[in-house]
């Protein structure tokens, strides 16, 4: 008669062993997570600071083609509650020119609930002719 083979005892995990692959996986999808979420906020802080920088752009376009040029300070608010300043002045130049230079300044702050924005600010220097 042959003898019952006898597995050992180190056939299986044990408990030990099966505890702490599970801490080793939380303690890395904790990590994942956490880069993710870091990563997801940086991108909606970027997509709104690139649609406060397109609103800034257009402002500072329509002044001088759809809006008067008025020099000092003028602001006011985009449809979706972001906040914008404009300050003009002018830039002396000689007597007899045909143009007159101003420098135009655009400040858009948008609106974020969750985040702290910065406001984007655009400067230029417009040459307008003077006879139209």
């Amino acid at each position: 008669m042959s003898k019952p083979v006898q597995t050992g005892l180190n056939d299986g995990f044990t408990l030990i062993e099966v505890l702490a692959a599970f801490a080793i996986l939380a303690l890395f999808l904790g990590v994942s997570f956490e880069g993710l979420t870091l990563s997801l906020r940086a991108t909606r802080k970027a997509e709104v600071m690139q649609e406060a920088l397109q609103r800034a752009e257009s402002k500072l376009d329509s002044i001088g083609l759809t809006e008067p040029i008025i020099l000092g300070e003028s602001s006011g608010r985009f449809n979706d509650g972001s906040f914008w300043t404009s300050r003009t002045r002018q830039i002396s130049t000689r007597d007899g020119l045909s143009f007159g230079a101003y420098w135009i300044e655009v400040s858009v702050t948008p609106t974020s609930p969750r985040q702290q924005v910065v406001p984007v600010t655009l400067k230029t220097l417009k040459i307008v002719d003077k006879s139209q």
